[in-house]
């Protein structure tokens, strides 16, 4: 049985993404789902906002007492250092260019990634397990954010979606349950915010989570690896290549054959 597994996350990365925050319709200025309403962001650790919109472009973000201006690449990413910070919040964050994203609710604290197979993936619900607004009596919030599951080949500039949440009696059905005593024992413990992010799809090994550049180096994967990597092309464009070749090849060969005419 391969266990659940929790990850510290010491980089701002994994937050809180509880709603939808206040966007303008017209949309060149894009960030990934993770950078919403309700994130929490690591405390005492240099926090890293990124995301994409036209090569060239000039992008503002406003945290607090800070205002960082960058330039997206020529390839239109970007990336902003706005700081390191103790635990705190709530707080409101600006990004902006062409359009302008408002993050509200947002708070520094501890941040975790949990992630493994279905012993993590089983929600407090699944598990049968009840909670009552006795369970959620601390001045410091839980907020927690379940990624949509998603898999491919080649890694990917962001996550299919997801929503952070706060963590209190009506929500907390839909966390995994190994998270939820995970985070209240954190909650407990260091008396700041919690931010958890899960992660997880049952019967998975733990190479299903790791990257290229860490199995190659190990024998019993590196062949494996290379033929997966080869054509570089991500699980849709190679389901779409492969269901135009059967068009051609149920027409030519499938249809036509003896045991079709017989």
């Amino acid at each position: 049985t391969f266990h659940p597994w929790v990850f510290k996350k010491s980089v701002l990365f994994l937050l809180i993404w509880i709603g939808f925050s206040t966007v303008s319709v017209s949309a060149m200025l894009k960030l990934p789902h993770i950078f919403r309403d309700g994130m929490v962001l690591q405390r005492n650790e240099v926090i890293t906002i990124w995301g994409w919109a036209d090569k060239g472009q000039d992008i503002t973000v406003k945290f607090r007492n800070v205002q960082k201006v960058v330039k997206t690449d020529e390839t239109g990413k970007w990336k902003c250092d706005i700081g390191v910070f103790a635990a705190g919040g709530p707080y409101e964050m600006t990004i902006s260019s062409d359009t302008t994203w408002r993050l509200n609710d947002i708070y520094i604290g501890e941040v975790w990634l949990c992630s493994g197979q279905s012993n993590m993936q089983y929600t407090l619900d699944m598990l049968g397990i009840k909670t009552s607004k006795a369970d959620f009596n601390s001045p410091y919030p839980i907020h927690f954010f379940n990624v949509q599951i998603e898999t491919d080949l080649i890694p990917s500039r962001g996550i299919a979606g997801g929503l952070w949440q706060n963590l209190n009696e009506k929500s907390a059905g839909q966390l995994s349950g190994t998270a939820y005593y995970f985070a209240k024992h954190l909650q407990s413990k260091l008396n700041v915010p919690i931010g958890i992010v899960v992660s997880c799809l049952g019967a998975t090994t733990i190479e299903t989570w790791m990257s290229a550049e860490a199995l190659l180096p190990l024998d019993a994967f590196k062949s494996t690896v290379e033929q997966t990597l080869a054509p570089n092309k991500t699980k849709i464009e190679l389901l779409k290549e492969l269901a135009e070749f059967r068009i051609d090849w149920d027409k030519n060969y499938y249809l036509k054959s003896k045991g079709m005419k017989d």
